[in-house]
């Protein structure tokens, strides 16, 4: 199975690390020795994904020359720019030769998921689409509504009690009919259109370790969580 790694925003969040002081896209911070992204393809690489494509944006040839001469864990790694950029999911219709079932997540994550688990759940639950979800219990603008483990809505509500994405999600190749190659395309609206559609979309609930790195303090504490816990993450 392929793994689409989300890599092409430039970070505008985080104010003191963002591309405009340090030159370098969001997931190419560095978390210990080496950077997010790198941490990424190696977990993924454990759970067996060998062809890594990274879908690049903003300043992508900052990480085509780091990974492009890369031995990681015998992955093969390629690289798909957009120009412009595409959402989370309108990347995916101009990925070249995309012509199994594929893994897709964000490049600005932290997460101790297990990949597997994830993939025996979408292959047994035979979902067009599953989409990895925490329970949490934060006022949010965001609320992903589900009978049993379907899910029917993905909307922008706010909510103390809701289903959050984890940025991360498993697709059939059918979700390609879905798309129109070059144009832009946000989860949750590709959630719904799947939903209204009646395709099977799945929400596979882990109590698994994510954080998603938006602000300063957030690659802040991913830092210090790494370190502490190395051992948890690779």
């Amino acid at each position: 199975m392929k793994a689409i790694i989300l890599a092409g925003g430039n970070g505008s969040r985080l104010k003191r690390h963002n591309g405009e002081v340090n030159g370098l896209p969001k997931p190419m911070l560095k978390l210990g020795e080496m950077p997010l992204l790198e941490l990424i393809i190696k977990q993924l690489a454990k759970h067996g994904f060998n062809d890594i494509i990274i879908s690049t944006g903003y300043k992508s040839e900052v990480i085509e020359e780091y990974f492009k001469n890369k031995n990681i864990e015998g992955t093969k790694i390629s690289f798909s720019k957009q120009e412009p950029l595409l959402g989370t999911v309108g990347p995916i219709s101009i990925i070249p030769n995309l012509n199994e079932d594929f893994l897709v997540m964000h490049g600005d994550i932290l997460t101790d998921l297990d990949f597997s688990k994830l993939i025996n759940f979408h292959k047994q639950n035979k979902g067009i689409l599953t989409l990895a979800v925490q329970q949490l219990r934060l006022p949010h603008i965001g609320i992903i509504r589900t009978e049993n483990d379907l899910v029917k809505e993905y909307s922008e509500r706010a909510s103390k009690s809701y289903l959050d994405s984890m940025s991360i999600f498993v697709s059939k190749l059918e979700v390609l009919k879905y798309l129109k190659r070059g144009e832009f395309l946000d989860l949750d609206k590709f959630i719904n259109l799947l939903a209204e559609n009646n395709e099977r979309v799945l929400a596979y609930k882990s109590e698994d370790f994510f954080m998603d790195i938006e602000h300063d303090r957030d690659y802040e504490k991913a830092k210090e969580m790494f370190l502490i816990n190395k051992e948890k993450f690779l």
